[in-house]
């Protein structure tokens, strides 16, 4: 299982919500008004998704980022929202200026190796998701876990920041 790792640097410089500008509603509402469309066309044309599945699949992606920003605790992606990522992620260049734009740092996407420690507390599935439901409300499918998933610790180990390795 992976997670979102934001690279701070020193722990020292860690802030919550420290996305530029000012807090929560206008922090969300700036980076949920990002758009991305050769993202969505590379879901469409390689992956054989729907374009509104692409289109709100992003828009998901875009939440969890913004939960992994804000939270002190590890947050998990769903596989779908992991599948998002991965394919962003090969957009390099657009992808760094993003995470510089929104978050003033890069979000790494870092799985857990079989050599890291075992699973730490607060790094479950249940978290994540109701940590999204506060924020968000209702949650679509693409924030869907395997029942047994949700009921196990996540696989990645965490640090008391949005660290899984």
């Amino acid at each position: 299982m992976i997670s979102a790792e934001l690279f701070l640097g020193a722990k020292a410089s860690r802030e919550k919500n420290s996305i530029p500008g000012s807090r929560s509603d206008e922090q969300l509402g700036r980076l949920m008004g990002f758009q991305f469309a050769p993202l969505i066309h590379r879901m469409v044309d390689k992956h054989g998704w729907r374009e509104k599945d692409a289109k709100a699949c992003f828009e998901d992606l875009k939440r969890f980022f913004y939960l992994s920003s804000v939270s002190e605790r590890s947050i998990i992606p769903s596989k779908k929202i992991d599948e998002m990522w991965h394919n962003w992620i090969l957009f390099t260049k657009d992808y760094a200026m993003f995470c510089q734009s929104y978050f003033g740092r890069f979000i790494h996407h870092k799985p857990r190796l079989r050599s890291d420690p075992p699973v730490g507390s607060g790094c479950s599935i249940k978290e994540t998701l109701q940590l999204a439901r506060q924020t968000f409300g209702q949650l679509s499918e693409n924030w869907s876990f395997p029942n047994k998933a949700i009921n196990e610790a996540a696989s990645c180990s965490c640090s008391s920041w949005c660290q899984c390795s």
